[in-house]
């Protein structure tokens, strides 16, 4: 299954859904796409925006720092992205 399209549409979905990158990236390697693909369409869902732009859009309004930081990581946000937007962990 390497078919660029599937997975251009897979990782926008799934960015419109709120999730990051490496959550994304780790969708399309569990469904066997090639690693060049998948780097291809998580760089494509950003729509040429930074992953912190996504990361900020993701938060919604969540002012509590500790569960900001929680919803970012579990969605798949880079720990660096999720560090220049909320500081450091406690």
């Amino acid at each position: 299954m390497g078919d660029p399209t599937f997975a251009r549409e897979r990782a926008r979905s799934l960015r419109a859904r709120g999730a990051g990158s490496l959550k994304i990236a780790a969708d399309l390697t569990a469904r066997g796409l090639p690693e060049a693909l998948i780097e291809s369409a998580v760089d494509e869902s950003r729509d040429g925006e930074p992953e912190s732009a996504w990361a900020r859009r993701a938060l919604r309004g969540l002012d509590d720092r500790r569960r900001a930081w929680r919803l970012l990581t579990s969605r798949g946000f880079p720990e660096d992205v999720v560090a220049d937007l909320l500081g450091e962990p406690d």
